[in-house]
């Protein structure tokens, strides 16, 4: 029945190790744990399925026919979207702020999926 498109992970740079600040170790084990709900709990693909549904009717474009690269296209960009969202939530950013940090900060590169070699796009 699902129209998703696997999506395989990608090679991803190491977050790099912080010794001596407490709040940074919270966050950062909140947001394994964050990580693993999305993941193993199936809320991150219940969301992608639902969005990817939504699109397909707006776009009037069943999904069978829909192009299997842009259908891999949105996917990642609804799974970004989700996870930038619950994170800026968390955070208690308005979007300008979060985007700053977000460009910055390796440990939100890699909750939010942005931490691509190189380059971070927010």
């Amino acid at each position: 029945m699902s129209n998703i498109v696997s999506i395989q992970e990608r090679f991803r740079p190491q977050l790099p190790t912080v010794v001596g600040n407490v709040d940074y170790k919270t966050l950062q084990s909140q947001l394994l744990q964050i990580d693993e709900i999305l993941r193993l709990g199936g809320v991150e693909r219940d969301f992608v399925v639902k969005s990817l549904d939504h699109w397909s009717k707006e776009m009037k474009i069943p999904l069978p026919k829909m192009k299997e690269k842009n259908r891999l296209t949105f996917q990642e960009n609804s799974r970004k979207a989700l996870r930038c969202n619950i994170l800026r939530t968390l955070m208690g950013d308005s979007f300008r702020d979060f985007s700053c940090q977000l460009a910055g900060w390796p440990l939100l590169q890699w909750f939010c999926g942005v931490d691509q070699w190189g380059v971070v796009r927010v």
